[in-house]
């Protein structure tokens, strides 16, 4: 099973990204991210995204984007 990820605003707005069951992926700006964006308001850690057993964890990377 694949789930995919729809970038809907920002820099890279209509960018997806694609994630296969059991994959545990970082999002961020940062050299370590699994799937790089480009957009500065977006950390180098974001977030990272679980995908296991059918279901979806997304998880703060300790991002300032909810203060």
């Amino acid at each position: 099973m694949q789930l995919q990820l729809h970038v809907v605003s920002g820099l890279d707005r209509g960018l997806t990204l694609a994630i296969q069951e059991g994959d545990e992926v970082i999002i961020g700006r940062g050299q370590g991210a699994t799937f790089t964006l480009s957009d500065p308001r977006v950390s180098r850690k974001h977030c990272t995204v679980r995908f296991a057993g059918g279901v979806v964890a997304l998880i703060d990377g300790g991002s300032n984007a909810l203060q």
